[in-house]
């Protein structure tokens, strides 16, 4: 019997190279792979069990054990969720699946915040450009001061939600600044301030806007 499963292990190993070269194994490698057998196992009777052993009991149980009558439905038996070349599992993929999952979850999970993180960023940048944009056309309107500037961006700030922000007016003297002369507003806010989600991926920055416009009259 081991000479046989010794002979079996031998064709597994080589494959399709057994007949080009012939392997050879030492006596402590023979003996590590035969102390895996003996192949098949034997077949042992128990002793408690009356019928252990006897063919008509053990046909019976085979029967038994595929029959689908023994089911409510008449649809199952025994060996629908316990396949035996299944290693009497279900042949069924769930394991694997859940195995996925666990792997790929994280991954989806993050790229989600991770969107949501980039949307929040560029709505945050949309808004101070719009801010910057309408306090900067205050600033060169007749009679532009540097309060009306802060007004109007704390106004389209406060429409958009935009929290922490903040306001510069270079130069903050606008009715010194002669016909030909520019007019700087910038306005900037931190990205931790205004993320929707807990962890932010832009913690720590700010993101800041300058529009420019030329005084006219």
């Amino acid at each position: 019997m081991r000479a046989r499963a010794l002979a079996v292990v031998l064709c597994l190993l080589a494959g399709p190279g057994l007949a080009a070269e012939e392997v050879r194994f030492t006596e402590s490698e023979t003996r590590a792979i035969l102390a895996h057998g003996p192949w098949p196992t034997p077949i042992t009777e128990d002793p408690s069990n009356r019928a252990s052993g006897k063919r008509a009991a053990v046909e019976l149980g085979e029967r038994l054990f595929f029959d689908t009558r023994l089911s409510a439905d008449g649809r199952f038996s025994c060996g629908t969720c316990h396949v035996p070349e299944r290693n009497w599992t279900d042949n069924r993929v769930r394991g694997v699946a859940a195995a996925e999952l666990a792997v790929c979850l994280p991954l989806v999970v993050l790229l989600v915040i991770a969107s949501i993180e980039a949307c929040s960023a560029i709505f945050l940048k949309q808004s101070l450009t719009v801010a910057a944009y309408e306090g900067v056309r205050a600033a060169v309107a007749p009679g532009g001061t540097s309060s009306s500037v802060q007004a109007t961006c704390n106004q389209v700030l406060a429409d958009r939600r935009v929290n922490g922000a903040a306001v510069t007016v270079s130069p903050s003297n606008i009715s010194a600044l002669a016909p030909g002369e520019y007019v700087n507003v910038t306005v900037t806010a931190p990205c931790s301030s205004n993320s929707l989600v807990p962890t932010s991926f832009y913690r720590g920055r700010s993101l800041s806007t300058t529009a420019s416009m030329m005084i006219e009259h």
